[in-house]
């Protein structure tokens, strides 16, 4: 359970979503995902360490977020 990381909003609950995971250069990484309710949960541990930029497509709306994968 240590090495997932779990988004937690009102907004994905009953929406459809779609996550992109993008590393410091800008470029796209694959990381499966799971949604439940109103929670995503991925998990990092095949991604290098470094600064990663996650974004959350909600019915056409993006969020943005960062996350720090440590080694």
């Amino acid at each position: 359970a240590g090495n997932v990381v779990i988004a937690q909003a009102d907004a994905f609950a009953g929406n459809r979503i779609t996550l992109s995971v993008y590393d410091i250069m800008g470029k796209s990484v694959i990381v499966p995902f799971t949604q439940q309710a109103d929670k995503i949960t991925f998990n990092p541990t095949s991604l290098a360490g470094g600064l990663y930029l996650v974004k959350f497509n909600i019915n056409g709306t993006l969020i943005s977020r960062h996350f720090v994968k440590t080694e």
